[in-house]
């Protein structure tokens, strides 16, 4: 009893101190508000310093957009908001060995270029229908990386058709035996087909490399030259435009190219998508060919997207050399002007194969395309460079355009094979040789 009897006192005394504690905290408000910030601060803390904000759930910070654009008022391209002007060279990917193309890349970056432009050739990466081609010489992601990594931007040039002094334009042969006769460049229905299946499998491997994705590509041309094409279909060019939209969005700029004159600006401009002109030093009135831009969209940049270092060569035809002095001299005249401007091609290559074109017009005759592809450009056929490169380097220096002295003026080493002597013995177009059984070979 005497315990029990002590237990309950003991109880008694921690209800009376647990009833006392309670009553302080009422007479005292203060405190017991006081107490209630304390305790949601310290939630507060715990939810959004190890919560929210731990190492599994940061947001990642926002990178600024890449943009490259037209600005119609002040006509001037912009890169980023800045104002930018490209002088670029064409280099053509399918005309010069892998092991060189980088060679031939660092030689346009050290001459003061900043971007390069080639063109792609469907007929080497879809040699047959659904066959496709992306290695070796035909590695074209390779081809785009090397560009990227010398810190060069891209002008590409997907066609469909290229001409580029190429069989068919650079068309696949096969496309004449699914396409009728006058469905080629078109809005002909089984012509659009193939070129939207091929696209299909051509564009997945640019899309990464345009200027917004983080890439150099800062323009995509549409079709070329389509205002020398007889046709002059308009609703093709709308289709193919739109085409283009769908992968390149806004991530480059869309641009076409057509020769100087008012027709040729009529049939192969099409509406959101910049014009550009093409024309070589020969053309003594530079302010006329521009006019053609001006007059068909509202202001911009002037482009010359072909500016010719020389001509192509044909079987039996003389030379057609440009002289330096006269190509400085219309380039300097474009570079007063604050153009924009290709210089084609800054090294022609050479044709391998069966891949050389021809010429045929209705007052003439039959015109093949020879082997090389020199062009007295400024890095001949075997990639040395020459008197012209070493002018349009020291013009561009005085330019503010970036140069290297890096490059050697004295030619690589060359082989000699001898000369071999060929004696005429019949025309392929004679009866005759209808005799000899064909060989099929991918080269000669």
């Amino acid at each position: 009893m005497g315990l029990l009897s002590e237990n309950d006192e003991t109880q008694s005394l921690i209800k009376k101190r647990k009833v006392t504690w309670y009553q302080k905290l009422s007479k005292c408000p203060y405190i017991a508000v006081l107490f209630g910030i304390l305790l949601l601060t310290f939630i507060y803390i715990i939810y959004h310093v190890l919560i929210r904000n731990g190492p599994e759930s940061k947001e990642t910070p926002k990178v600024a957009e890449r943009t490259f654009i037209v600005d119609h008022e002040r006509n001037e391209f912009l890169k980023d908001g800045q104002v930018f002007r490209y002088v670029s060279g064409s280099l053509h990917y399918f005309r010069v060995p892998k092991p060189y193309w980088k060679d031939r890349i660092k030689k346009m970056k050290a001459a003061g270029l900043n971007a390069v432009s080639t063109y792609v050739e469907w007929s080497l990466h879809e040699p047959y229908p659904g066959v496709y081609n992306f290695e070796d010489n035909a590695d074209l992601e390779y081809f785009l990386k090397l560009v990227q990594d010398e810190g060069m931007y891209l002008l590409l040039r997907p066609g469909p058709f290229i001409s580029a002094e190429r069989d068919f334009g650079g068309f696949p042969f096969w496309l004449l035996n699914v396409v009728p006769k006058n469905g080629l460049r078109t809005n002909d229905p089984s012509y659009k087909y193939y070129i939207a299946k091929w696209f299909d499998i051509l564009m997945p491997k640019i899309v990464p490399f345009l200027y917004g994705n983080g890439g150099n590509i800062i323009m995509v041309q549409v079709e070329n030259e389509y205002g020398f094409y007889y046709a002059c279909d308009h609703q093709y060019m709308i289709w193919l435009r739109d085409l283009y939209k769908s992968y390149i969005k806004s991530k480059a700029l869309l641009y076409t190219t057509d020769m100087c004159g008012d027709s040729y600006f009529k049939c192969g401009t099409v509406a959101d998508v910049y014009a550009t002109v093409d024309f070589g030093p020969w053309n003594t009135d530079v302010n006329q060919c521009f006019q053609h831009m001006k007059e068909f969209q509202n202001g911009g940049p002037l482009v010359n997207s072909e500016y010719y270092t020389g001509w192509g060569y044909y079987w039996g035809s003389p030379l057609q050399f440009i002289s330096s002095d006269i190509f400085l001299s219309a380039m300097k005249e474009m570079l007063a002007l604050n153009v924009s401007f290709n210089i084609y091609p800054f090294h022609g290559g050479t044709n391998f194969g069966f891949t050389t074109g021809s010429a045929k017009k209705s007052n003439e005759h039959f015109k093949p395309t020879k082997t090389s592809y020199d062009f007295t450009a400024p890095l001949n056929e075997a990639g040395d460079p020459t008197e012209k490169y070493f002018k349009i380097q020291k013009l561009l220096k005085e330019t503010n355009f970036l140069v290297s002295n890096d490059i050697s003026p004295v030619p690589a080493p060359k082989g000699y094979y001898g000369t071999l002597k060929m004696q005429h013995l019949v025309s392929i177009f004679e009866k005759v040789t209808q005799r000899i059984k064909p060989v099929e070979s991918d080269v000669p």
